[in-house]
C-alpha cells in the first residue's frame, strides 16, 4: 500500500535540516520501496515494507529513524495515499467561497480532535479567515498564509494534537507522487 508521509517542522529558518535524498535513503534502507519526495518541506510518499500497517505504526516508525538519523525529533503525520484523493475530493468550501484558491489550506491532525476543543480555534482566525473541520482535516482559508495566528502551533496547542498545513497546490502533488 502507498503511504504519504508529511514532516512537520523540518528545514523552517535553517532548524532541523534534513536533506530529501538522506530522507529518501533513510526510508529505503529500512525496506520502505518506491520513495518519492515534493519538495524541501517534508512530504514523501513510499510503499510500507509489510502489510498490512497502520498509519499510527509507521508514525511510529518514522518519527523513530529520524531521531536516530538525525538526532532531532519530528513529528511525522501519515495518510494513505487513496486518502489524498478524498481530502481533495471532499473540500467543504464551494468554489464561490474561495475566490483564490490559493489562499486555501489543508491542516492535517495527528487524530480527530475533541469536539468541546473546536471552539478555541475560534480565537485564532483574524478577519476574512474561516475553517471547516472533515474528520482529521481542517480547510482553512486566509489572506495571507503568513500574517495568520491559525497556525500549527496554535491549532496543536488548542486542539492537543500534532498538526501540519500543506497549501492545496501541494495537496495535488502529493496525489500524484
Amino acid at each position: 500500500m502507498r503511504y504519504v508521509a508529511l514532516l512537520r517542522g523540518i528545514n523552517v529558518a535553517g532548524q532541523k535540516s534534513v536533506k530529501m535524498e538522506e530522507l529518501r535513503a533513510l526510508l529505503a534502507g529500512n525496506g520502505y520501496a518506491h520513495t518519492t519526495t515534493y519538495i524541501q518541506s517534508g512530504n514523501v510518499a513510499f510503499d510500507a515494507p509489510a502489510m498490512p500497517v497502520s498509519e499510527r505504526t509507521l508514525v511510529a516508525q518514522i518519527e523513530q529513524m529520524l531521531l536516530s538519523r538525525f538526532g532531532f525529533e519530528v513529528k511525522v503525520i501519515v495518510r494513505e495515499q487513496a486518502y489524498i484523493r478524498q481530502i481533495i475530493d471532499e473540500c467543504p468550501f464551494q468554489p464561490e467561497e474561495i475566490p483564490d484558491i490559493k489562499r486555501l489550506y489543508v491542516v492535517l491532525l495527528s487524530d480527530v480532535p475533541d469536539a468541546g476543543k473546536l471552539e478555541l480555534l475560534q480565537s485564532g482566525l483574524s478577519e476574512g479567515e474561516q475553517y471547516r473541520l472533515c474528520e482529521r482535516e481542517l480547510y482553512f482559508t486566509t489572506t495571507h498564509y503568513g500574517n495568520t495566528k491559525f497556525t500549527n502551533a496554535f491549532i496543536e496547542k488548542k486542539l492537543s494534537l500534532t498538526a501540519t498545513t500543506r497549501n492545496w497546490a501541494t495537496m495535488h502533488k502529493l496525489m500524484a507522487l
